[in-house]
């Protein structure tokens, strides 16, 4: 069991490009980068801690209490998620209104180039 979790924790990918979509649709254009920063500190952390704590239950809970564990979290995130969707729409709608663009303008006209001027010469 303690192979398969070691497994586990190896494969489990990182930030899915949804996860970063939605980060980037909830913050503010100036702070995207620092949000994104913490959103993946938020991935690497939860892969450092989830097999210290999931070796530390399975060995004093066994695997019935690591998986009934995994349980009751996974049903409070899905709870968390589904308390969270009003919200959540409501920011991405906010922030959308707010960096989207008006009517396009059209870009002003380049003045023409300016001919030289030729040198009339009296005759004479």
């Amino acid at each position: 069991m303690t192979r398969v979790l070691s497994h586990w924790a190896k494969v489990t990918p990182g930030p899915s490009p949804a996860a970063a979509a939605l980060v980037a649709g909830l913050s503010p254009a100036g702070l995207r980068g620092r949000y994104q920063g913490v959103a993946t500190l938020g991935f690497a952390l939860a892969q450092f801690v989830s097999p210290v704590v999931g070796g530390y239950v399975l060995q004093h809970a066994g695997p019935t209490g690591l998986w009934l564990g995994c349980l009751g979290l996974g049903i409070l995130v899905a709870l968390g998620q589904l308390a969270a969707h009003r919200p959540r729409e409501r920011r991405l709608a906010i922030v959308r209104a707010l960096t989207a663009s008006p009517t396009p303008v059209p870009a002003p006209r380049q003045p023409e180039p300016a001919q030289p001027e030729t040198a009339v010469v009296p005759a004479g």
